[in-house]
């Protein structure tokens, strides 16, 4: 059974009797044809960058197709992946990384993520994964150009109150929870409360 090794900036197949390190291997496995093979590397990558690592080796490129795919990801449990190796990233490297290749400014790239969130057709999985990296984009980019960002900030909210009822799964609910507790402290003592405490205040799980 082969399996994707990472280890520094190395990374290589390791399988029965050998082991390999070809430059770029990672950017054509997560280029494939085959939904199969980008998830075997998907979910090595994000364990990998569990494991302390970071995205200190993720190159240029990876970061690419990684926006890329949250654009034309077609596999949804590849997508899922995608969300969740993105939410480990550095927010910065991942605003640098659409503007550069895509030409895609940050509130665009969190409109994207929202709208992932709010599509009926997604899983639960991936909505809960959608919603915790919409609300990393959104600390961030509230502490900058909170006026540029209005509109996205406000449907924001909504849907992070949508996400707060009832009828909603529990795992959506859990991951709204947990936005709650990071992002109320920060804008409940922000000089510049764009959005609407009261209703971050009231939204009851």
């Amino acid at each position: 059974m082969l399996n994707l090794h990472m280890e520094g900036p190395n990374v290589g197949w390791v399988g029965p009797a050998k082991k390999m390190n070809p430059t770029g291997l990672v950017e054509r496995m997560l280029g494939s044809e085959y939904h199969e093979v980008r998830l075997l590397t998907l979910e090595s990558l994000l364990r990998w960058m569990k494991q302390s690592h970071g995205d200190a080796y993720l190159s240029d490129e990876v970061q690419k197709i990684l926006l890329e795919m949250i654009m034309k990801e077609k596999n949804l449990e590849c997508l899922r992946q995608v969300l969740s190796i993105l939410y480990e990233m550095n927010v910065e490297k991942i605003f640098l990384t659409a503007k550069k290749h895509f030409q895609m400014e940050p509130k665009d790239l969190l409109r994207r993520i929202i709208n992932l969130v709010s599509a009926s057709s997604h899983s639960v999985e991936i909505q809960s994964s959608a919603l915790k990296l919409s609300s990393k984009l959104v600390i961030s980019l509230a502490s900058k150009v909170q006026e540029a960002i209005e509109s996205e900030l406000k449907d924001w909210v909504a849907l992070v109150v949508h996400c707060c009822g009832d009828e909603l799964q529990t795992e959506v609910k859990l991951a709204a929870a947990e936005i709650l507790a990071d992002i109320a402290p920060y804008f409940l003592t922000s000089p510049r409360p764009g959005l609407e405490r009261a209703t971050l205040l009231h939204c009851q799980l």
